[in-house]
Formats: structure tokens, C-alpha cells, sequence
């Protein structure tokens, strides 16, 4: 039987995950982290899908986000969308500028159209281009307890400690997946990878029914409860304190850019660091940033493929 760790408990790490038992139902996977659910970044985020990766192979990319979509548009039309947090949602993919395409972005969700004239004179004059665009949003408050579930109930393990080398783990594992988000810096020497601070307010505005996602940072985000009002993209800040200033920049640009929001009540701000990264046998899957959720399971079915190939090639460490 193989045995084989994830280190970290995100959306990352627990899709590699349950995507490994998929693929290995007889491997003993054990996820190692010391944070988990409502501690982790995936657990505050957007969670809109609209899979992107920087300076990633095209056919890679389209690998992650085809997994993804399939993955995601399963779970939005079945009986678990209530519980797993997924939902069918309709908005808008705006634009500061004029677009010649759509952002490659927009090239996986269900479905696009280019905005008319009348649509897009609603936003100006902060937009002048953009796309109505039907896709799912995640929310992770529901999406993480339920891939957690998912993964104990076919024998999956969870340890609740911190890692602080992989010598730690050699001779006891087969692969080890790196999930570590920002603890690979430590874990790796990553010099590249850094935080990407992202700070959202929280509100109650059930009247509005749409997304709005565009290019300036802002964006709405509803979702069964509430709705998520973004946001910031601060490279290298390590706090994670909400900072006053930034919730009322963030509710002035919403009030000006999205002003029926002006009624919604305010419940509580959240910063998270995202783990964003530039250009023993250990397989990695972290630095996606703000796509993270996006790509989470597409590039977790990928981990899983690698994993099944790595131990078919043998030797153990």
C-alpha cells in the first residue's frame, strides 16, 4: 500500500487530496497541517471560477481548468450544491479599458457575451468594455468542511502538526505533496514565492443577484448568506490584521462602482495572505495567488496523476 502525505490543509491541499483517493482508492493519504478550515486562506476568499494562471503552459493551464470547470458545474447542478457551496451565478467581467478579446480568464466559464452599449453605460464611467458571463462562485466557509468530510470518509488521515523540513517526513512517506501555501518559503527556500495580502468586507445585500469581477481590484461576489465586496492584491504584507483604511477604500470604490450596494448592512472584514509565486521526491502545488480556488482542482487531479506515476517509477525515498 503506498503511503503518502499532503502538507497543508487549504483548498490546495485538500483537493490534492481527495483527488489522490480518487485516483489511488488502496494509498494511505495522510494531510499534516497545523492550520485548518476557517484558519486557512481558501476559507475567506471570493471564490469565483474563472481559472487563470501567469506564465503557465497553455495546454497545462487548459489541463487545470477543464478538470476545474467539469468539477465545479458537476457540483453547482447536483443535490450537494447546498452543502459543498457552489452555485450557478450570473455578472459581469468588467473592463477600465477597451478590449480588442476577452481576458483568457473567461475562456473556461459556462458561458460569455460581449456587454452592449446600454449594459455597459450602467458602469461608466469606471468601465467602458466588458462581458456578462455565467459561471459558479465557492464558498470556501462550506466548500473546505465538505472536501474535509469527503476525504475522511474514504480513510483519509489528518495530523494536526507543523512541518518545518521534509527530513522530517523521509522514510515514512512514498511522495510527499507540498500544499504548504506560504510555509513553503521556510520548507522550500522558494525565494520567488510571496504574500499577496487580500482584505474583503463582508455584507448583507440579498437584493443583488449579480457578480461584478473587474480589472481595477473590484469586485461582488454574492453567495448563499452574504456577499464578499473586494478588494486588495498588496504584494509582500504579511499582516493579516483588517486594516480600517483599506475596508473603507474598499466600500467607497463599491458605493461609487455598484451604488444600489449603498443600502447593504456591513458584518465583518477578513485579510488573508495569498501565496502568490513568479516564474527527496516531492510533488508541489502552491502560489496560485488569487486564482487559488480556481485552479484548486484541476491542478489537484493533476498531483494525483504525477503521485501515481511517481510511484510507478519506483524507487521509495
Amino acid at each position: 500500500m503506498a503511503n503518502i502525505a499532503v502538507v497543508g490543509a487549504g483548498v490546495m491541499g485538500l483537493s490534492s487530496a481527495v483527488a489522490i483517493q480518487r485516483a489511488l482508492p488502496n494509498a494511505r493519504v495522510t494531510i499534516m497541517a497545523d492550520k485548518f478550515t476557517t484558519d486557512t486562506t481558501s476559507d475567506g476568499a471570493g471564490g469565483l471560477f474563472v481559472p487563470y494562471a501567469v506564465d503557465t503552459d497553455k495546454d497545462i493551464l487548459r489541463k487545470w481548468a477543464v478538470e476545474g470547470r467539469r468539477h465545479f458545474y458537476h457540483l453547482a447542478f447536483s443535490e450537494h450544491s447546498r452543502v459543498t457551496g457552489v452555485y450557478l451565478s450570473h455578472g459581469y467581467d468588467l473592463s477600465t479599458v477597451p478590449l480588442t478579446e476577452p481576458h483568457p480568464h473567461l475562456d473556461f466559464v459556462l458561458s460569455r457575451r460581449r456587454m452592449n452599449a446600454e449594459e455597459i453605460s450602467t458602469f461608466q464611467p469606471y468601465y467602458v468594455d466588458g462581458y456578462h458571463v455565467v459561471t459558479v462562485i465557492v464558498e470556501g466557509r462550506k466548500y473546505l468542511p465538505w472536501l474535509t468530510a469527503r476525504f475522511q470518509e474514504k480513510g483519509g488521515l489528518i495530523a494536526t502538526r507543523k512541518i518545518h523540513s521534509f527530513d522530517e517526513l523521509e522514510g515514512k512517506y512514498d511522495v510527499v505533496v507540498n500544499c504548504a501555501g506560504l510555509g513553503s518559503q521556510t520548507l522550500t527556500g522558494d525565494e520567488q514565492l510571496k504574500p499577496e495580502r487580500g482584505q474583503i468586507l463582508r455584507v448583507y445585500a440579498p437584493w443583488i443577484k449579480f457578480f461584478i469581477h473587474a480589472n481595477d481590484n473590484f469586485y461582488f461576489f454574492p453567495s448563499s448568506e452574504n456577499a464578499a465586496i473586494g478588494g486588495t492584491r498588496q504584494l509582500d504584507r504579511y499582516d493579516v490584521t483588517p486594516d480600517a483604511s483599506d475596508t473603507e477604500a474598499i466600500w467607497e470604490k463599491a458605493v461609487k462602482r455598484l451604488p444600489s450596494v449603498k443600502g447593504a448592512k456591513r458584518l465583518w472584514e477578513w485579510a488573508g495572505l495569498r501565496p502568490h509565486r513568479g516564474p527527496p521526491r516531492i510533488v508541489h502545488n502552491y502560489g496560485h495567488g488569487y486564482y487559488g480556488i480556481s485552479l484548486s482542482w484541476g491542478t489537484g487531479v493533476h498531483v494525483a496523476e504525477m503521485v501515481d506515476d511517481l510511484l510507478k517509477a519506483g524507487p521509495k525515498l
